[in-house]
């Protein structure tokens, strides 16, 4: 299943460095060219207190350093020694970033490899604290609509959306869907299930039915050699993005509407299913840094391209009309590698403002802010944290972390039950929390049905 490099980022929480050594050994080590794989072993065997994740001055971690200079044997050393792969540096980038612009495919796979171990340990060891969240909660039924909207005929019907009725008993959770998979432009539709047992053995705790098929598929979280090499090529072959979100220049205001007949401004309010609304409006900053010095110029023509069809502009059109005098001089379109700094040029250099160890930069750094529309109900029974701990038992918690941690910062006067984000200059995506009871005709099946058969790749992204 292809990710973005922020999807892998969000997988898993940071770890702490547990010690210092001020003199960066380990770091040295690694920028000597002298050094081969078996003086690293035997380097780290003899440095058994070294703290293997510990950042430099610039946030460079060994992992970091590394891929940088292109030491493949290394970074599969540190790997097997299960160093964090999670963790960017001062310039916000991680190594799998670092990675992607070197164009080397084979560190990008060790990497998300070690990520992808990573997050199925970050999983198993939740799992307990969700089932313990899930069991303090009333047993509940919950209906949740996500869609995207846009203006542009063509494109709205491409859009994605869907209907998901969740329910809570005990430790169980189920989640009813109807999007089962995207193809092409082609949104498949069908009624698939996901089940969550917090009492389950790790590997068969989630659970995902086709029940037109009538056939389930227990959810991997290890992905197979196809599914990485998918990754690999998706991330080689787009912009490297970094972005943060600038909380300190956000403000929540009422949303004001105007009412007739003499035009007063008034805080808009609703009823939206069973509860009763009041909107407010915050302008979110975000502050995107991106990268494009390994893409070729053909890999940017496509980008381009699919970036106008989402926008409404033919996909085949977009293709060609982009504007050749845009691309680098090169023949094919990436930048050079620069030549390597001295490790005393590299360690004294500013805090922050290391020399370059890869290729020469092609970055462009943005900040745009977004209006974001939230509709807030001091009706609705779940504190933002519970509806984490729900989204995480069936495998969504990670997108919701940061909203989590962005709205906790509002001091909002109650549960966002409808939330507008523009991704696009023309596309909004719009979460509406619709309905929400305790413990009321809930239904039996939170195990999967005896007449259902195990289809292993019925799902193949999952």
């Amino acid at each position: 299943m292809a990710q973005n490099e922020d999807e892998w980022l969000d997988a898993i929480d940071d770890e702490q460095p547990l010690q210092e050594d001020v003199e960066f050994s380990l770091h040295k080590f690694i920028f000597d060219d002298s050094n081969d794989v078996q003086n690293f072993r035997e380097f780290l065997d003899g440095k058994k207190e070294l703290n293997l994740n510990q950042q430099d001055l610039h946030g460079n971690t060994a992992l970091h350093l590394a891929v940088m200079l292109r030491r493949q044997d290394f970074v599969e050393e540190l790997i097997e020694r299960q160093v964090t792969v999670k963790v960017k540096n001062k310039q916000g980038w991680t190594p799998v970033a670092e990675a992607v612009s070197c164009g080397h495919r084979e560190t990008i796979k060790s990497l998300l490899k070690g990520l992808t171990r990573q997050m199925k340990e970050a999983r198993k060891s939740k799992q307990g604290a969700v089932s313990k969240a899930l069991s303090e909660l009333q047993d509940f039924e919950m209906t949740l609509k996500w869609d995207f909207k846009t203006w542009i005929p063509f494109v709205s019907r491409l859009l994605p959306s869907d209907t998901c009725h969740i329910f809570k008993s005990g430790t169980k959770l189920r989640m009813d869907s109807t999007l089962v998979d995207f193809d092409g432009w082609k949104w498949e539709r069908g009624k698939i299930t996901f089940l969550f047992d917090g009492d389950a053995f790790f590997e068969n705790s989630l659970v995902v039915l086709d029940r037109e098929k009538k056939v389930f598929q227990r959810i991997r979280l290890d992905e197979s050699e196809r599914e990485i090499d998918e990754d690999v090529e998706m991330l080689i072959g787009t912009d490297i993005i970094s972005t943060t979100l600038a909380l300190e220049h956000s403000g929540l205001k009422p949303k004001e509407s105007h009412r007739w007949p003499f035009l007063s401004r008034i805080q808009k309010k609703e009823r939206l299913g069973s509860f009763d609304v009041e909107y407010y409006e915050l302008h979110l900053g975000v502050n995107s840094k991106k990268r494009r010095e390994h893409l070729s110029v053909e890999d940017i023509k496509r980008n381009r391209a699919l970036r106008k069809a989402l926008m409404g502009q033919k996909h085949e059109e977009a293709l060609h009309r982009v504007d050749s005098s845009e691309s680098v001089d090169s023949l094919s379109g990436r930048k050079p590698f620069v030549t390597k700094p001295t490790w005393d040029e590299y360690i004294n250099a500013p805090p922050g403002d290391a020399p370059l160890l890869g290729r020469e930069l092609d970055l462009k750094t943005t900040s745009k802010y977004y209006r974001v529309t939230m509709g807030v109900s001091e009706q609705f029974p779940l504190k933002i944290q519970q509806l984490v701990d729900v989204l995480e038992a069936i495998g969504l918690g990670k997108h919701f972390h940061r909203l989590k941690e962005f709205l906790e910062k509002q001091s909002l006067p109650g549960f966002p039950v409808k939330i507008e984000i523009p991704v696009f200059p023309t596309v909004t995506a719009t979460v509406t929390f619709e309905e929400f009871k305790f413990g009321e005709n809930l239904p039996e099946e939170f195990v999967i049905p005896t007449n259902f058969v195990e289809d292993p790749d019925r799902f193949p992204d999952m």
